[in-house]
């Protein structure tokens, strides 16, 4: 390879990117000049129909040349658009077809609206009034489609035209109705006087000439100061006829007037325009009257007569072409309504699709959840019953333990007291003196560890499992305690006052710690020369029992009532004998049955305590809802 050539290769690149991108902007340039023409020549369209045909005509070729459909379109349109004010109607249905076929190939949908209801217009203007209604419905039904408000009101105008032409004034009517609001939240002039003149028609064809002069002057006014010339000639013929129709007087000056729009109409080749204010003019000087003038008119008349006439006989063709475009926006119709129904049924089944793919997602999810709930589940009872059965296991060992300990230490204490009685049999012992002395303390010592060992075994033997339930009279309970204590209560001389006792459904065995226990330190912590007097009583509602006993003792103080239901704990009673299990025997019970206890107690204000105990009251088997106690409620 020669030692520049990669240089030269790079050079030769950028010059063809350079020339490139000149081409390009070259093109940009000549498409922005071709479309700016093609606005001037659409403005055109109105006031010199020839310059626009003619300015549609050049740019034509060079839209086509240049590969720009979309420019090519409106070129056909403005050239259409042109030929229909020269009332060239076969040349301006060409041009609008093609421009048509262009739109539809561009998918441009407002364009296609534009073409339709121009079709629409010359499909009018030859008396094929069918196709118009049809193309007039196509390009209303485009406009809502794209939701092009002005696209909607000319599409709805030329339909109320269709139906004042078929002489349905009521319907012509309702259009108009249904057309103004619109135009005026538009707030197109053009728009807004077009309406208010096809209402000014729709009251002349009802013989309202009043009420159409009206219209006709709100429509000029909106058209004061606009360039559309056309509108405004057709307008103010409109006006003039109605005002000949209603007899306001024929007038040299509404002749003048007439004769200036004419002349307009001529000078811009408006041959319908042109042709419609000469048979006014020849009807106004029949009014005057005006032979002459007449006579005059009514030979323009027929000779631009003669030449649409001419016109319209070359559009036998084209009524045919309209006739078969018809059926082909009928089968296109057909066509979209099939699709339109194939895409709803698609987009259902793929809604229900997809609901049913949620739903079975959801299904999963919930499935999967519910099994890992299960396990959860599975898993905590597994542990629950591990450490329950576990729990167990260590109750009874301690249970065992205690039974074993207990039974062990009751030996040697049962020994002692039995030497100890055998000495006083014996009469070893001296009534009175220090022997006598060691004796008692010494029974005492012993008897305060056998209570000991008890409440030990009572503690230690609670849990939480089954007991057997059944029918208690509370009553009978209190019995069995004061039977027990009878000898504590003989020597103490204390006053037990019991409010009378219902039945329930417990278990016996911890009412009767229960009570024994706080009868007991009721007994045991009693203030010195001071008769115990020990108030037990019930009050049962409907799904509770509440048991209250109260006592005249030492009290408690305020520092030691949070840790008296301890194991062990004897607060401001160090002096008293016991190792401070009967209240935690208490407490346990009370919790065992479901219950509350608490204690209301202040030495320095009152002397006693009162202990407040809560116990759910439990249906029996076999008795009826909330049927808690007995017919022997209360003894």
């Amino acid at each position: 390879m020669p030692r520049f050539s990669l240089p030269l290769i790079l050079v030769f690149l950028l010059n063809n990117f350079c020339l490139e991108a000149q081409s390009v902007d070259q093109k940009c340039s000549a498409y922005a000049l071709l479309s700016e023409q093609l606005d001037s020549a659409r403005l055109l369209v109105e006031r010199n129909p020839v310059a626009a045909l003619e300015t549609a005509d050049v740019l034509l070729p060079q839209a086509a040349r240049n590969a720009w459909p979309d420019l090519v379109a409106a070129s056909q349109y403005v050239k259409g658009k042109a030929s229909w004010y020269l009332g060239r109607y076969a040349e301006s249905k060409t041009a609008y077809t093609n421009a048509l076929d262009l739109q539809i190939d561009l998918d441009d949908s407002i364009g296609m609206a534009r073409s339709y209801l121009s079709l629409g217009q010359v499909a009018t203007q030859i008396g094929n009034s069918d196709a118009a209604k049809i193309l007039y419905s196509e390009a209303a039904s485009i406009s809502r489609r794209t939701q092009d408000q002005e696209g909607i009101i000319l599409s709805l105008i030329g339909e109320a035209e269709w139906a004042l032409g078929q002489n349905n004034v009521d319907t012509a009517r309702q259009y108009c109705q249904t057309i103004i609001p619109l135009a005026e939240s538009l707030g197109d002039s053009a728009i807004l006087a077009s309406a208010y003149a096809l209402m000014a028609l729709v009251e002349t064809q009802s013989e309202h000439y009043e009420a159409a002069q009206i219209r006709f002057d709100q429509a000029l006014n909106y058209l004061n100061g606009l360039p559309e010339i056309y509108l405004t000639c057709r307008v103010s013929l409109a006006a003039h006829r109605s005002a000949l129709l209603r007899k306001a007087g024929a007038t040299e000056d509404m002749a003048r007037s007439i004769e200036d729009l004419v002349a307009q109409a001529h000078s811009q080749r408006w041959q319908a325009l042109e042709e419609s204010g000469y048979a006014l003019l020849a009807d106004l000087f029949r009014e005057i009257p005006d032979p002459l003038n007449e006579s005059r008119c009514l030979r323009e008349f027929i000779r631009i007569h003669r030449l649409v006439q001419h016109e319209t006989q070359m559009l036998v063709s084209t009524k045919a072409d309209l006739e078969q475009m018809v059926e082909s926006i009928r089968e296109l119709r057909r066509l979209r309504s099939f699709s339109q129904q194939q895409n709803r049924k698609a987009d259902l089944w793929k809604a229900y699709s997809t609901a049913l793919l949620v739903l079975l997602l959801c299904l999963f999810l919930l499935g999967f959840a519910l099994y890992s709930r299960y396990l959860s589940v599975k898993t905590d009872r597994n542990i629950l019953k591990s450490r329950k059965e576990e729990a167990e296991a260590k109750s009874n060992r301690l249970q065992e333990f205690t039974s074993t300990v207990s039974h062990d230490i009751k030996e040697p204490i049962r020994s002692v007291a039995l030497f100890l009685e055998l000495l006083k049999r014996e009469q070893l012992l001296e009534e009175e003196g220090f022997m006598s002395e060691l004796y008692v303390e010494a029974k005492k010592q012993v008897d305060d560890l056998d209570q000991f060992l008890k409440d030990l075994e009572d503690y230690f033997g609670l849990s939480g499992g089954r007991m057997e339930m059944e029918s208690v009279h509370l009553g009978d309970i209190l019995e069995k305690v004061q039977r027990r204590l009878r000898s504590r209560i003989l020597e103490t001389h204390a006053e037990l006052d019991i409010t009378p006792m219902p039945v329930i459904y417990s278990q016996p065995t911890l009412l009767l710690m229960i009570f024994q226990n706080l009868i007991s330190n009721a007994l045991k912590f009693c203030r010195q020369g001071v008769r115990p007097e020990v108030q037990i009583g019930a009050k049962l509602t409907r799904d509770q029992l509440s048991i209250s006993i109260k006592d005249n003792g030492i009290g408690i103080s305020r520092s030691y009532q949070s840790g008296i239901f301890h194991a062990f704990n004897r607060g401001n009673s160090q002096e008293y004998p016991g190792a401070g299990l009967g209240l935690a025997i208490v407490a346990k019970a009370v919790s065992i049955l479901k219950g509350s206890i608490s204690v209301h107690s202040d030495p320095e204000k009152s002397a006693g305590t009162i202990f407040l105990i809560t116990l759910p009251l439990i249906a029996e088997p076999g008795s009826q809802p909330n049927e808690y106690i007995s017919s022997e409620s209360m003894s």
